[in-house]
This record gives C-alpha cells, sequence and structure tokens, in this order.
C-alpha cells in the first residue's frame, strides 16, 4: 500500500538477496491517490526477499519480505 501525493512515474520491483531483479510489479506514471499491490509468489522458493518503490527520481524505499512455505 503507498500514497502518492502528486502523479509521477512509480517503479516496484522485487529482488533476491543477491539483487538480481525478479519481478517488475509497477512501471507506470501514476496518478495521485492511493494504492496497492497483491504480489503472487507461485513459483517462488520461500526465504527473504526485498522490494524497491521508487517515485520519479527523487524517492526510493527498499523493504524486506520474508515468502514462507
Amino acid at each position: 500500500v503507498y500514497l502518492l501525493k502528486e502523479a509521477n512515474f512509480i517503479s516496484l520491483k522485487v529482488y533476491n538477496l543477491a539483487g538480481e531483479e525478479l519481478h517488475t510489479l509497477v512501471s507506470d506514471y501514476q496518478h495521485a491517490g492511493d494504492y496497492s499491490y497483491h504480489f503472487d509468489a507461485t513459483g517462488i522458493p520461500g526465504g527473504i526477499y526485498f522490494y524497491r518503490l521508487k517515485v520519479g527520481d527523487e524517492h526510493q524505499l527498499s523493504r524486506k519480505m520474508i515468502i514462507s512455505r
């Protein structure tokens, strides 16, 4: 879940521990508002991963994600 205060280009990607990009979930221009995205982890082994949300060229946020099986 994320809130955009103003329209901007959004990138939301999932990475493994080695920093390799596994999935691009969002790569699009979005208008201001609340957004959420459901990540279907089917086919991905359990473990620790990271997701990175980038808003334009100025802001980015990375968080750990644990997939358990």
